[in-house]
């Protein structure tokens, strides 16, 4: 599990934590914010967000500023 300050932290392209959240897209993510774990496919990293796919129909944006910690499974 990887522990973020999200304040300090943002996923800008280049950024260390750009590249890893870019080498895992397509593998299973769990992400614990402010408001509970949502788990998925990491589908989509972008300056600000990631974008969880959680079914064939249903995609989730997550602002990073709201995320605590991530695990990928």
């Amino acid at each position: 599990m990887a522990s973020i300050s999200p304040n300090n932290q943002l996923p800008f392209p280049g950024s260390p934590l750009f590249q890893l959240l870019t080498k895992h897209i397509g593998e299973n993510i769990s992400v614990f914010t402010m408001n509970g774990e949502i788990t998925g496919e990491l589908s989509g990293v972008n300056t600000g967000y990631i974008t969880i796919t959680k079914d064939t129909f249903s995609e989730e944006h997550i602002v990073f500023g709201t995320v605590i910690s991530f695990s990928f499974s």
